[in-house]
């Protein structure tokens, strides 16, 4: 099969998987809703992607903020201001993206065989950017790893609030609720870092 025939069926699987998921959460995925909604046989999705796991597993891969997150700075940069925008981004991905937070809910529902190899591939990306800008800064690695998994769950969850109560705490429908938070992510981190980096 040509190479740009391959990668069109592949997305329409994809495109038909991802609005199952945003449509009716990740329970409803199955091979036979998706051949019907992609208007392809069950055969060409095994085909491409082996098995449901396989797809949703690719699926998630392409979506999630810490697997797919790189270094990409010169020596120029400021590693605060670079450990900040790092923060903005997760938050700007969180808010934009429904499949990421429905991924979320399902995760914190199930542990299965995609749940932990997705988990261990998250913490992989993660350890890598903080073992980087610890070393970068000269910090502890398991004071940075901590502080990281507090501002990441704390973000997480308060963007798990847009599809259930945007308006509980902060209007999360605003640029301006999140603009605050990651005004508060930054005095956070500087604070944090300025009193590590006088110890």
């Amino acid at each position: 099969m040509p190479e740009h025939n391959r990668g069109n069926t592949e997305r329409r699987i994809k495109d038909a998987a991802l609005g199952i998921i945003e449509e009716q959460g990740f329970e409803a995925l199955g091979i036979n809703a998706i051949a019907d909604r992609a208007k392809l046989s069950k055969v060409l999705i095994y085909r491409y992607f082996d098995s449901i796991e396989g797809l949703i597993t690719k699926i998630i891969e392409e979506q999630d903020y810490w697997i797919n997150i790189e270094v990409g700075e010169t020596a120029e940069d400021d590693p605060v201001e670079k450990i900040k925008s790092i923060f903005h981004r997760q938050a700007q991905m969180l808010r934009d993206n429904p499949i990421v937070r429905k991924f979320y809910i399902w995760e914190l529902e199930c542990n299965n065989k995609i749940t932990q190899h997705l988990r261990t591939e998250r913490e992989n990306g993660s350890v890598r950017i903080i073992s980087h800008y610890a070393n970068l800064l000269g910090l502890e690695e398991e004071k940075v790893q901590v502080l990281g998994v507090l501002l990441t769950n704390a973000l997480v969850y308060t963007a798990l609030q847009i599809d259930s109560s945007p308006k509980a705490y902060l209007d999360l429908e605003t640029e301006k609720a999140w603009n605050r938070i990651t005004d508060c992510i930054d005095s956070l981190l500087e604070i944090w870092i300025s009193r590590q980096t006088k110890k």
